[in-house]
């Protein structure tokens, strides 16, 4: 009785995914690639299954042909679901019509960039057996994996939801297919943000949509000190950097990728006079003591208890010796000696007491003060 109720669940749940099942536009044309012959057996066997090149999962833009030599007996693509069946990813159920003694093999084709997928090592051949079943939603689905691509370079994306899946020391690109790119929903009103990846990356094409980077040259007569790269400086794996747009300001925001530009991915940060990026998500605990910019863009302010820092983006730890009360911050053009002040040093999270400890309001601060221990002279 418990197995048939299991049986009909795992029915149930089939249909009800299969019914969630959303379509892609190039199949419901009938713009099928692999051309089907229908071979009408009486017996078939049936898979329900995902398809991974290099690892990586294939989406909608997929299409999966099973074919018996060169005969193809059935293509169809890859399903994407509805938000209720999310877990289930882009998935694709087979019925595959046939007779003992028969061979089956699997081709991919991507309608995306109009190339079929060719590999070193596609997926295992499957002997005709009548009423098998490989893979199911209950245990699994069936990886169709397509292994050692020779057309396709797998991506790994990442943005500011993902912590860096890596650790070690570094990564090769070219040997195992993985490409990585990193979006950033950059903001258009001229504030600032900061930025670090795990790659080398090439942003001439970034610089064009008139966004300006600079990096950080240390601290100097109580100033801390950023340069704007030059026209054909890129940005270096692990080094952290600010940017922000210098076109003509808007509420908006604009979606800018960067990608990997050498063979070598790393997770190894480099940090520089307490200037150092992080690769993943940090709370108020961690930023301890840390200076983060503020939501405008204008500030860098000490993170508080409640304050939290995404990865791919950067802090700053003050060195004892720093006057924060009258620490200032300086931007200098590539080859220009100008310098400007558009970043301010917020410290009105800082507790400050005059030298009879009783604490100060940023109104009244003048005169000695004392504020972590260390006394500040302010005219």
């Amino acid at each position: 009785m418990i197995r048939k109720l299991f049986t009909v669940v795992a029915f149930l749940c089939a249909t009800t995914v299969s019914l969630y099942a959303q379509t892609p536009d190039w199949y419901e044309n009938g713009e099928n690639y692999f051309k089907a012959v229908n071979k009408n057996t009486a017996d078939n066997f049936t898979m329900t299954v995902m398809g991974t090149i290099d690892g990586v999962r294939c989406d909608d833009a997929f299409e999966i042909g099973v074919f018996c030599g060169e005969e193809c007996r059935l293509s169809q693509p890859f399903y994407s679901t509805s938000p209720v069946f999310e877990y289930f990813g882009y998935f694709s159920m087979l019925t595959v019509r046939g007779e003992k003694g028969e061979t089956f093999s699997f081709r991919l084709y991507d309608h995306r960039n109009q190339v079929e997928v060719e590999v070193a090592n596609p997926p295992q051949l499957i002997d005709f057996k009548a009423d098998a079943s490989y893979g199911s939603f209950n245990n699994g689905l069936y990886d169709l994996a397509f292994n050692g691509s020779t057309t396709h370079r797998a991506v790994l994306k990442i943005d500011d939801d993902t912590n860096l899946p890596f650790s070690g020391t570094q990564y090769s690109i070219t040997a195992d297919g993985i490409a990585c790119s990193y979006t950033r929903n950059a903001y258009l009103d001229g504030g600032y943000e900061t930025i670090v990846l795990p790659f080398d990356a090439d942003i001439s094409k970034i610089k064009t949509l008139g966004f300006v980077f600079e990096k950080f040259e240390g601290f100097g007569d109580n100033t801390i000190k950023f340069v704007e790269l030059a026209e054909d400086e890129d940005l270096q794996a692990g080094v952290a950097y600010i940017f922000r747009y210098a076109g003509a300001a808007s509420d908006g925001r604009k979606e800018i990728v960067f990608t990997a530009k050498m063979d070598q991915m790393s997770d190894e940060l480099k940090a520089h006079n307490g200037w150092a990026g992080t690769f993943k998500a940090m709370d108020g605990s961690e930023l301890k003591g840390k200076y983060i910019l503020n939501v405008d863009g204008d500030k860098m302010q000490r993170a508080g208890s409640g304050a939290s820092l995404p990865p791919y983006h950067a802090y700053l730890e003050l060195p004892a010796e720093v006057n924060i009360m009258a620490l200032s911050v300086s931007h200098r053009g590539a080859g220009d000696v100008t310098e400007i002040e558009r970043l301010q040093v917020d410290y009105s999270s800082e507790d400050v007491f005059d030298i009879q400890g009783r604490k100060l309001k940023n109104a009244s601060m003048k005169g000695i003060v004392i504020s972590n221990n260390k006394k500040y002279y302010i005219k």
